[in-house]
């Protein structure tokens, strides 16, 4: 029974990594954010590594990177 919650528990937590990775306006964000990439890929959703790698690819704020 517990397997079962495993994957739904795996997605909501890097979700939610994705989501304070985003909001980091240093330059430790980019390294969050490429780290919930390969997450995102190991759960099966191409689309969400996508979005997270292209996003940790993008100048931030500030000229940090």
């Amino acid at each position: 029974m517990a397997e079962s919650h495993r994957p739904a528990l795996a997605r909501a937590l890097t979700d939610r990594a994705e989501q304070l990775a985003r909001s980091l306006d240093t330059s430790w964000g980019p390294y969050r954010l490429t780290t919930v990439t390969g997450a995102w890929a190991r759960l099966g959703d191409p689309r969400r590594a996508g979005a997270t790698a292209n996003a940790a690819s993008l100048p931030r704020p500030g000229g940090a990177r």
